[in-house]
């Protein structure tokens, strides 16, 4: 059986491939710069009044405190 690299078929999806290698590549660079704490917290939504913030901020850390504590990475490798 031939390899992609021999394949015409597969020829228009040489510059795909290359352009998501590229950014698989400066995803990693970026998350590498950031922290612990930035890749843990948490997105909050614009329209959140005081009681869902409260909730939703405690529900956070105590998921948050089980990861760290467990040892289970931000982001899976």
């Amino acid at each position: 059986m031939d390899s992609i690299e021999e394949t015409r078929v597969f020829e228009f999806m040489k510059p795909l491939i290359a352009s998501m290698i590229q950014v698989v590549a400066r995803f990693d660079e970026i998350r590498r710069g950031l922290s612990r704490r930035k890749l843990r917290s948490r997105v909050v939504d614009v329209d959140e009044d005081l009681f869902e913030r409260v909730v939703r901020t405690t529900s956070h850390w105590k998921r948050r405190i089980g990861f760290v504590a467990r040892g289970i990475p931000a982001i899976y490798t």
